[in-house]
């Protein structure tokens, strides 16, 4: 089922994209961006993440990555006042489609950081993965986006 809604004759081609944040990248260059005034932010962020990446063990760096966070109504009052309208993820197919998408995308975009994955899939994401996402680490974004 995937490889169809992926790939070429399948429904999703040139109507779905995602953007992929690599959480860990994007905390490291939040804080770093806080504490360094000067422009070269980006290049200690980056050098701080691969350092991470390198010191900790590989289920400790995951833990730090993969922490999932609600849309509570706490953060929504954060947002102060806004005009949203919430479809039920049990019952809108585009909801249900969107979160099979993210999904997929997260777990390969994981798996192609940790030097795994498998390569038809990874193929057949390509065409999804937005330009503009936030990653850091260049080996794995040549393979989800060349």
């Amino acid at each position: 089922m995937i490889t169809w809604l992926l790939g070429p004759s399948g429904p999703l081609l040139g109507n779905a994209h995602v953007y992929l944040v690599d959480k860990a990248y994007f905390v490291v260059r939040t804080v770093v961006d806080l504490l360094v005034e000067d422009g070269c932010a980006g290049a200690m962020a980056v050098t701080l993440y691969r350092a991470g990446r390198s010191a900790l063990p590989r289920d400790a760096w995951r833990d730090f990555h993969d922490q999932q966070t609600a849309l509570s109504g706490e953060r929504l009052a954060l947002l102060g006042p806004v005009d949203l309208t919430f479809a039920d993820s049990r019952s809108d197919p585009r909801v249900q489609v969107a979160d099979l998408l993210a999904g997929v995308a997260r777990r390969l975009a994981w798996e192609v950081l940790e030097d795994r994955g498998n390569a038809a899939l990874i193929a057949l994401l390509r065409p999804y993965v937005d330009p503009h996402s936030i990653w850091a680490d260049d080996r794995s974004w040549s393979l989800l986006t060349r």
